[in-house]
């Protein structure tokens, strides 16, 4: 995966894993849902040009992770996944100076 030009990336995950995604040196923009496990987005930590992350359809391990992702412009979370992650002490990643907008995603019909 890491050698296609991909820079935009919408994928629905059934059990997987994001590891053929570590050190994608083009994905800008991930939108992922997941059907089963929640999964583990530590491997994104490695992907130096994302600036794009919703995770508004997909169940994840660990929030916390987030952390890590320092130069993230856009996130989107459900309304419950903010409060997870605000619940345990973690605030939205620092903004840069020019920081768009975090959008939480309504978990009502």
């Amino acid at each position: 995966m890491r050698a296609l030009p991909v820079e935009s990336l919408c994928v629905t995950l059934d059990g997987g894993d994001l590891s053929p995604l570590e050190g994608h040196p083009h994905l800008t923009s991930l939108n992922l849902g997941t059907t089963t496990a929640p999964v583990d987005i530590t491997p994104l930590r490695t992907v130096p040009n994302l600036r794009c992350l919703d995770l508004s359809r997909a169940a994840v391990r660990d929030l916390t992770v987030l952390a890590d992702l320092p130069d993230l412009r856009h996130l989107a979370l459900t309304e419950r996944q903010w409060a997870i992650l605000l619940d345990r002490g973690h605030r939205s990643p620092s903004p840069p100076p020019a920081w768009p907008t975090m959008t939480p995603r309504s978990t009502r019909p």
